[in-house]
């Protein structure tokens, strides 16, 4: 079989992998786009799918090997960008925090004009507190996306509270909501900003009114509990959000609502105290384990999954299959 035949071999077995992707057939899908890499290794749009396919079904580590196989083939500029782009999430997830800012930082190069990858940039540099840094990247994405892109207003309020400028946060987080009605990150920041401002009825308001009793409202009404003194209906609060917790999907938020003003750490103190309110529910232990790993404390890594597993001897398999814990015989 000549190369020809066989990269087109390698191609029809990818949109046959798109489309089985496309009606939920991943595990089909992951099939598909591996056989086109054994018909053509330099097929760099298998490997981007099949990236792509391992990150639905939350396989985080096979994700970060695909990419950075495909990193290595990828021709052109853009598709160079493209694997760069998708590579800093993984690496986010691993906490490889400066791998995953250098791999936006060359996406931007490649495509200086793509103003997702310049959004994704500040996001992260944001999330991380990188203020300082984020400055450039806002300026560029601005330029790119206007006024009223959300993902600029989104990032630049957060910039602004994180300098502490929260009067200036607020007006951005106003005009996000009014423009963006029904993004509940809009509602969700503006609630934070009105707390730093004291503003604690405007912040019960937008709770209660636009966002509900989920996770990310109750975390912030027991925050709000917590600075105007009322202990006892703050750590009721917070055993309302994190009951809400039916797995460690909530695990992102529960450590950047936290870890905003307390170090990993202390969020581990504050989820112990939480697992001995919570006595008998395993998903605390699991967030503890999550937390340990990025401490590199491996025996308070096994004991906390042994806990979960005590509690729920089901989860197991739930457990060798969370990147977290690859690397760690359960």
């Amino acid at each position: 079989m000549g190369a020809n035949e066989k990269t087109q071999n390698a191609l029809k077995l990818v949109e046959k992998g798109e489309a089985l992707k496309e009606r939920g057939s991943l595990k089909e899908a992951i099939v598909c786009y591996k056989e086109a890499i054994e018909f053509d290794p330099e097929c760099w749009r298998a490997y981007f799918r099949l990236s792509s396919a391992y990150r639905d079904i939350r396989m985080r580590g096979e994700e970060l090997n695909t990419l950075r196989d495909a990193l290595q083939i990828a021709g052109s500029d853009q598709e160079r960008a493209m694997t760069l782009n998708n590579l800093s999430d993984p690496l986010l997830f691993y906490e490889k925090i400066e791998d995953a800012i250098a791999c936006l930082e060359q996406a931007v190069i490649l495509e200086p004009d793509s103003s997702l990858y310049w959004g994704n940039l500040c996001g992260v540099l944001v999330r991380e507190g990188e203020f300082q840094r984020s400055l450039d990247p806002l300026q560029r994405l601005r330029e790119l996306a206007g006024d009223d892109d959300p993902g600029y207003l989104f990032n630049l309020g957060r910039s602004e509270a994180g300098f502490g400028h929260y009067g200036e946060a607020v007006i951005i987080f106003e005009k996000l909501a009014e423009l963006y009605p029904d993004r509940k990150y809009a509602w969700r920041e503006l609630a934070r900003v009105y707390v730093e401002l004291g503003w604690y009825e405007d912040a019960e308001r937008v709770c209660e009114d636009k966002m509900g009793y989920g996770l990310a409202s109750c975390l912030i009404l027991a925050d709000m509990r917590r600075r105007t003194g009322r202990k006892q209906e703050a750590a009721a609060m917070t055993r309302k959000a994190l009951e809400k917790m039916k797995g460690p999907s909530y695990f992102e938020e529960v450590r950047w609502h936290y870890c905003n003003r307390a170090s990993h750490k202390e969020l581990m103190a504050f989820v112990q105290y939480i697992a001995g309110k919570l006595a008998g529910t395993p998903w605390p232990h699991w967030i503890l384990a999550r937390l340990a790993v990025i401490l590199d404390d491996i025996d308070v890594v096994r004991d906390q999954l042994h806990e979960v597993m005590d509690l729920d001897a089901t989860l197991r398999p739930a457990l060798e299959t969370d990147n977290y814990f690859q690397h760690i015989s359960i």
